[in-house]
């Protein structure tokens, strides 16, 4: 699935919306703000900082599943860059 900007925007403002009230489901919004922040790296968007080190601070807490989307994201989105080419021959 490979979201444009706006959608990005405002999957992303969706998510911190619910940030602020939703502290039972962490670990949902933690796989969701890898899945964002990862869109935006795909395609070459700036990112916050502040939600990097979420990102980072949350990801050690729920060490294992950041891992196990990414490699969800590459089979679905096919290989991005030359290693990933390489590896998939």
């Amino acid at each position: 699935m490979r979201l444009d900007r706006q959608e990005i925007e405002a999957t992303l403002s969706l998510l911190l919306d619910e940030m602020e009230g939703e502290q039972g489901r962490s670990h949902e919004i933690y796989l969701r703000l890898v899945q964002i922040l990862d869109a935006m790296r795909a395609t070459g968007m700036p990112l916050p900082e502040d939600l990097v080190a979420m990102e980072r601070d949350m990801g050690a807490e729920f060490e294992g599943e950041t891992e196990e989307m990414r490699d969800r994201s590459k089979t679905q989105s096919g290989p991005k860059t030359q290693s990933d080419l390489k590896r998939s021959k």
